[in-house]
């Protein structure tokens, strides 16, 4: 048994226990499959993933980008070019999590 700086104790063996517990996130099959594919994952040296596909296209990013519509028609086909199956009830049932992850991806440089 050891103590910590700040006095609490701590076991050999099992790590450190962390003051709060976050259950993985659970993902459903389509989001998986988006995952799997690497769609929102650039290679280091900068070929692949929709972001690099998207921005090819020149558009402009702001701090106060969102995806719309026009957005939307890019991802799609860039998942029809590589072959990626998906339904519209698909996007249609993950369109908040699709919009966010390329949110995410895309205005990073202009997060605070």
């Amino acid at each position: 048994m050891k103590l910590t700086d700040s006095g609490r104790q701590v076991t050999g063996g099992g790590g450190i226990t962390p003051d709060v517990v976050v259950q993985p996130m659970k993902y459903n099959p389509f989001q998986e499959s988006i995952l799997r594919h690497e769609v929102f994952f650039a290679y280091q040296g900068g070929v692949g993933g929709f972001d690099t596909y998207f921005l090819g296209t020149r558009p402009e990013i702001t701090k106060d980008f969102v995806a719309n519509d026009s957005v939307m028609k890019t991802f799609r086909a860039y998942l029809d070019k590589e072959k990626i199956p998906y339904t519209e009830e698909d996007i249609a049932q993950n369109l908040p999590w699709i919009k966010h992850e390329i949110r995410k991806k895309l205005s990073s440089p202009f997060s605070a």
